[in-house]
């Protein structure tokens, strides 16, 4: 919660609110992250992206995005909560959002590790098999590049 004990807000991601907000400490574990350009970078290519924001301290505190070809499939590659802000029912609350705006499209898919598995069965999910392919050196902050 935040200084006037409201919960954060949910929104359409825009340009002015990411240049109004800080946006930090995102990616968790993950071997390289996306630095704050590249991650703006990412969420205005999405087809749509929703983030979560404290306004009480002028934060982005998490966000959810897809890709989609705008007809029949979508994908959500990223939904990411601050780790001080979750267990509050923000992914929740993301997830909601984004599959209400995504009712109309046959295949919404997403990969996940195993222990996410029994959160996102909670919105229709089902557990199946996916082929992944990684290119560490691609990664806009990785060594040597």
């Amino acid at each position: 919660m935040n200084a006037n004990n409201e919960a954060p807000r949910i929104a359409l991601f825009s340009s002015a609110l990411f240049s109004e907000y800080q946006f930090y400490g995102f990616f968790e574990g993950w071997r390289y992250d996306p630095d704050p350009s590249s991650l703006k970078k990412i969420l205005e290519g999405s087809y749509l992206a929703f983030v979560a924001v404290d306004d009480s301290k002028k934060r982005i505190v998490g966000f959810i995005t897809c890709i989609s070809d705008g007809v029949l499939s979508c994908f959500i590659p990223l939904l990411e909560v601050l780790p001080e802000y979750r267990c509050r029912g923000l992914a929740r609350a993301l997830i909601e959002r984004l599959l209400t705006s995504l009712q109309d499209f046959y295949m919404v898919d997403l990969t996940c590790d195993e222990e996410m598995v029994s959160f996102y069965e909670r919105f229709g999910f089902h557990k199946g098999r996916s082929m992944l392919r990684r290119h560490f050196l691609a990664s806009p902050r990785s060594p040597g590049i």
